[in-house]
């Protein structure tokens, strides 16, 4: 069996070390020693580095730590991936200000990663919507994504369904 590809977005390394958010942080650090355990080839990218370079030492330095520690591939910033991007807020499945996590979605989606761990700020975006509108929200991606690259997106094995209230 393949061992899935899975992109780390930069609040992850922000819950590492977050002892203010306890229930986060155990997700977090489960999910890197499964990645220690090589159940998932864990990928970043040049744009998540520049959000950790923008953090206050040492945490800055830990969280860049984490990269070489659990030998993650750092992937390049492309033109690509910044139309993806933009393809994404122009079609309304991402609002402007959410513009970073757009980036990060399209580097997963064009480097044909197999998911993405992503917290926080995605969830600010949808927490007044209904479960019709978040369904919409979510299928809106999905389908350009399909479109446009032919992938599919899933919850990774053994991980439970986040319940959105």
């Amino acid at each position: 069996m393949r061992t899935p590809k899975a992109y780390i977005e930069t609040s992850v390394f922000n819950l590492y070390f977050a002892d203010d958010a306890p229930a986060k942080r155990e997700d977090t650090l489960r999910l890197f020693r499964e990645i220690a355990m090589r159940r998932y080839i864990p990928y970043t990218s040049e744009f998540v580095i520049t959000e950790l370079r923008r953090a206050t030492e040492p945490k800055r330095g830990a969280m860049i730590d984490l990269i070489t520690r659990y030998e993650m591939t750092v992937l390049p910033e492309t033109e690509e991936i910044h139309r993806l991007a933009s393809l994404y807020i122009a079609e309304g499945i991402l609002s402007k200000k959410y513009m970073t996590d757009a980036i990060h979605i399209a580097a997963t989606t064009v480097n044909d990663l197999d998911f993405i761990v992503i917290r926080e700020r995605i969830q600010e975006e949808i927490k007044d919507m209904t479960p019709e509108e978040r369904a919409a929200y979510f299928a809106n991606a999905v389908r350009e994504a399909e479109k446009l690259y032919g992938i599919t997106f899933r919850r990774p094995e053994g991980y439970p369904a986040n319940k959105v209230s």
